[in-house]
C-alpha cells in the first residue's frame, strides 16, 4: 500500500527513512541524463524515471520512490504531481489540466508565445497571429490550443473586420477543440463564415462533414442530411457518401441510401455502422426494421 512518508518537506531537510512506495516532495536538478532529486534519498542519488521529458530542473514535484538499482546504490522515483514549475507555468498547467506527458510540448509552445509577446506590441494583430499559429498545432493538447485561440480571437475582434479570414481560422481551432456538447454550434459558426467569405473546397467539405457528423451523433438526422448533401455536392469522397447514406437510412430512405453506396468497394467504413461489406444494404434495412419495431412498442 502506498503511503505518504513522514519526512520533513522543507528544501533543506534530509530525505531519510524512506521505503519503496513512499511519497515525498523535492525540487529537481540536472543529472548526466535527465534530472534527479536535489537531496539524496537515504543517502543515495535518486533519479527520475519514465519522465517523458516533462520534468525540468527547477521543478518541485510530489514523487513516489519506486525502486533501486541491483547494487542498492541508487534509487529511482516517478513523478506524481507537479507542485511548482521551474519555468513559471504551474498555474497554466493546473488551470488547463495538462497531463504530465504533454507538459514538454506545452512548455515549448509557451516559450514561443512568450517570445512573441516580447517582440510584438501588446494586443496587436501581430501578437494575435503568432498566438494563433501556435494554436493550430494539432500535436498540442486541445485545452491549451483552445485557450490560445480564445485569446487570439479576443484580440482580433478589436482589430479586424468580422469577415476577415483570420477569424475563420480562429473559429476552426475553436470547433476542433470544443467539447462534444458544443461541437454542433462551433462547426455551425465555421460553416456560416465559410458561406459568407468563402474557403477552399477541401476546408468546406471538412466543416460540412464535421457538422453533419455531430448532428448525426445527436440523432438530428434530417439536419445532418442537409449538410452531408452539401458536402457531397463538393466531393466524391466515399466517407461523406456513407454518412449521408446512414442518415437517409435512419429516416427510412433505403433506396437512396443503397444507391449511394452500391458502387463502392465491398470493404467500407462508417463511423456509425462499423465495417460495411457485401451485406451493407441488409445492414441498413435491418437497422430500420429494428427502429420501426421499437417505435411500435413505444406506441
Amino acid at each position: 500500500m502506498t503511503t505518504v512518508a513522514a519526512v520533513p518537506t522543507g528544501d533543506h531537510a534530509p530525505l531519510a527513512g524512506l521505503n519503496i512506495g513512499d511519497i515525498f516532495e523535492d525540487r529537481l536538478i540536472p543529472a548526466t541524463e535527465g534530472v534527479k532529486t536535489r537531496r539524496r534519498v537515504n543517502g543515495r542519488i535518486c533519479f527520475i524515471q519514465h519522465q517523458y521529458d516533462q520534468t525540468l530542473a527547477g521543478d518541485r514535484w510530489r514523487l513516489k520512490l519506486v525502486g533501486e538499482n541491483p547494487r542498492g546504490t541508487v534509487y529511482f522515483a516517478e513523478t506524481v504531481e507537479l507542485l511548482d514549475a521551474g519555468d513559471g507555468l504551474t498555474e497554466l498547467f493546473r488551470s488547463l489540466n495538462i497531463a504530465d506527458y504533454a507538459m514538454k510540448e506545452v512548455r515549448k509552445a509557451q516559450r514561443t508565445v512568450v517570445e512573441s509577446e516580447r517582440a510584438c506590441a501588446p494586443e496587436s494583430i501581430g501578437l494575435a497571429g503568432a498566438i494563433l499559429e501556435v494554436a493550430r498545432d494539432r500535436m498540442l493538447p486541445e485545452q491549451y490550443r483552445r485557450w490560445l485561440a480564445v485569446r487570439a480571437k479576443s484580440i482580433y475582434e478589436k482589430q479586424i473586420p468580422e469577415n476577415d479570414p483570420r477569424l475563420l481560422t480562429v473559429l476552426k481551432v475553436l470547433a476542433h477543440t470544443a467539447s462534444d456538447a458544443e461541437k454542433v454550434g462551433a462547426f455551425e459558426a465555421v460553416v456560416i463564415m465559410q458561406d459568407a467569405i468563402g474557403d477552399s473546397q477541401q476546408a468546406r467539405v471538412g466543416a460540412l462533414a464535421n457538422l453533419g457528423h455531430w448532428l448525426l451523433n445527436q440523432e438530428r438526422h434530417s439536419e445532418a442530411v442537409t449538410f452531408f448533401r452539401r458536402a457531397r455536392e463538393l466531393t466524391g469522397d466515399d466517407f461523406v457518401a456513407s454518412q449521408l447514406a446512414v442518415c437517409l437510412a435512419k429516416q427510412g430512405d433505403f433506396e437512396e441510401a443503397y444507391n449511394l453506396i452500391a458502387e463502392f468497394p465491398d470493404t467500407y467504413f462508417s463511423c456509425v455502422e462499423g465495417e460495411w461489406n457485401e451485406s451493407r444494404y441488409d445492414i441498413l434495412r435491418e437497422e430500420a426494421d429494428e427502429q420501426e419495431a421499437d417505435e411500435q412498442e413505444d406506441d
